[in-house]
């Protein structure tokens, strides 16, 4: 698996396929909303899959090879998140990040794409239409 669509489809076939993602127009990337529990085999599954290409990030960890504008877009990888990052490309990446609800009582997934030649947005319409399409997203 090397290329951007092979990178999103990976990360929708490590989810449930019965589950309804959304759109989060902040963050411009697929947003499911789920239990810890669900959120943690998500995450399990991305880590597994047959390719070294994924990384998995928490806070404390050594971030410098995480392009710093996706992290600023971002707001960083707070104490109790996750960022999963795919190299697709010269500065591009498919990513997922696990952010945790206060108390813990969901968790909100969001997958998409950024791609640093798109600053200050960090996407371009065709790479939405990409994310929008393998998770079966038609509205907003």
């Amino acid at each position: 698996m090397s290329t951007m669509k092979e990178a999103i489809e990976a990360v929708r076939q490590c989810a449930d396929s019965t589950i309804l993602w959304t759109w989060d127009k902040r963050f411009k990337s697929a947003l499911l909303v789920c239990s810890p529990a669900e959120a943690r085999l998500l995450e399990e599954r991305i880590n597994d899959l047959d390719t070294a290409e994924w990384r998995i990030f928490h806070a404390g960890d050594e971030t410098s090879e995480i392009d710093s504008a996706l992290l600023s877009s971002l707001g960083g990888v707070q104490r109790g998140q996750a960022l999963c990052v795919w190299h697709v490309g010269e500065g591009t990446v498919v990513w997922a990040a696990f952010w945790p609800w206060t108390g813990m009582t969901n968790v909100s997934v969001r997958v998409s794409v950024f791609d640093h030649d798109q600053l200050p947005r960090g996407i371009s319409d065709k790479d939405i239409d990409l994310v929008r399409e393998v998770f079966n997203i038609h509205s907003d």
